[in-house]
């Protein structure tokens, strides 16, 4: 009987854990189309320029990401070779040593990166 028993509770931890198997391939499956659904209409949104824009019920920001280019004779030349030497390994810290209204004619050129969808607010939330 103790065997019947074993049994009859190893069957149904086989039937539980086989349901929570395909509940979770199920859920998947859903993640993948809403994923699939979400980056089609990101594709179409991303001709739009870095900003806020309002649906009916939410608020959409637009953020963009641009990697500046530096001439490195020109940083070369302004810095001593110690500054360059940090410089080189972080060039976000070029801003560090050279100062801002000067930064402008160092710029070699710029590149965007990436736009980011940052925030997806409701109005109420976004309030």
């Amino acid at each position: 009987m103790a065997r019947t028993r074993t049994k009859a509770v190893e069957k149904a931890k086989e039937k539980v854990l086989a349901a929570l198997v395909d509940q979770l391939g199920e859920l998947r499956a859903r993640k993948n189309i809403i994923e699939e659904e979400e980056k089609k209409i990101q594709d179409q949104l991303a001709s739009l320029s870095p900003g806020k824009y309002e649906g009916s019920e939410y608020v959409l920001t637009i953020t963009q990401e641009v990697r500046l280019e530096f001439d490195k004779q020109k940083v070369w030349d302004f810095l001593s070779p110690e500054e360059f030497l940090d410089v080189a390994k972080v060039t976000s810290k070029v801003k560090d040593y050279i100062p801002p209204t000067k930064l402008h004619g160092f710029i070699a050129g710029q590149t965007v990166i990436r736009k980011h969808i940052v925030a997806l607010k409701t109005k109420k939330e976004g309030r």
